[in-house]
């Protein structure tokens, strides 16, 4: 096993269809990539459609004019956005995306995931929590991931597959370290005066958590309830290497600016941790713990980087 048992898988299979009513708990942003590449094609449609299971609890909003997009929520019955503002390499800005979806959405949370990564049922039971939480009338919360290389496509609708696929990820997939974040949940308050970043390039997700811990929101750490599978994949679209997208490149250095820094250490810092029976204060925040016992594969994950396309 290459990861431990994150305690969310349990519900994660057994968690059932949601019977919410009126409004969601929240509402669901990504920027999807081109569908030309099959690949990328194949596991951005596992991914929403995995958070197509979890409707009526979300709304889904599908941002970006990307070669594809526009078919596929029209075909699946999704909203979509299609001119979010760009930079000057024509990369849409998360800001910018996750702006329109706020102003647009009936749900009190909103997600933005990264359209590659299948959610599963205890992201439902996560909101939940979260939002009837009295502590937090106003936070942001995310989570690592688990990564795992899919060929094929990924059938989320009963039982036996979840627990197949979930099986496979325990014993395929690694978990990335916590400064790799994939998701966040959170009150549109707290992002208020997000500044222009490139979606998919470094550093604007360390700045998400950063800026929640300097305006004094709670930041809480999900990691070990939600189940966030990344499915794994190549940087060819973008014409760069993964280090360019996330260091080295035009593109992350102008995040970075923007970002005031690179936030490696403060971006993974959470004050708060979500378990399996509750959400409680992290005391030992100040030092981060988690990122210094992550450093090795930090370290490991920084050294490939150059060789990934």
């Amino acid at each position: 096993m290459n990861h431990p048992p994150n305690p969310g898988l349990r519900s994660a299979v057994s968690t059932p269809r949601p019977d919410t009513t009126g409004s969601p708990l929240a509402t669901i942003v990504a920027i999807p990539k081109s569908f030309d590449d099959p690949h990328i094609r194949l596991i951005q449609t596992n991914a929403i459609r995995s958070w197509m299971e979890l409707s009526p609890a979300v709304e889904i909003v599908l941002c970006g004019d990307d070669p594809g997009v526009a078919g596929f929520a029209r075909e699946h019955r999704l909203k979509h956005f299609p001119d979010i503002r760009t930079n000057a390499h024509g990369t849409p800005l998360v800001n910018d995306a996750i702006r329109r979806v706020a102003d647009d959405a009936t749900s009190p949370l909103i997600v933005y995931c990264n359209a590659d990564v299948i959610l599963m049922r205890d992201m439902q039971v996560t909101l939940e929590r979260l939002g009837s939480d009295r502590r937090f009338g106003s936070f942001l919360a995310f989570g690592r991931r688990i990564e795992l290389d899919v060929r094929e496509p990924v059938d989320l609708s009963d039982r036996a597959s979840v627990q197949q696929f979930l099986m496979d990820s325990q014993q395929r997939g690694q978990r990335g370290p916590v400064v790799c974040k994939e998701y966040f949940v959170f009150t549109p308050d707290v992002v208020a005066k997000m500044p222009d970043m490139a979606v998919g390039r470094g550093n604007w997700d360390n700045w998400m958590v950063a800026e929640a811990r300097r305006g004094k929101f709670p930041v809480i750490n999900t990691g070990d309830c939600v189940t966030a599978i990344h499915q794994t994949h190549g940087y060819g679209h973008t014409g760069q290497t993964r280090l360019n997208c996330y260091a080295t490149g035009v593109e992350a250095r102008e995040n970075q600016r923007q970002a005031g820094g690179k936030n490696l250490i403060r971006g993974c810092i959470a004050n708060w941790t979500m378990t399996a029976d509750t959400i409680r204060p992290n005391r030992l925040a100040w030092f981060c713990p988690e990122f210094f016992r992550d450093l090795p594969a930090f370290l490991r994950l920084l050294s490939q980087l150059p060789f990934q396309r």
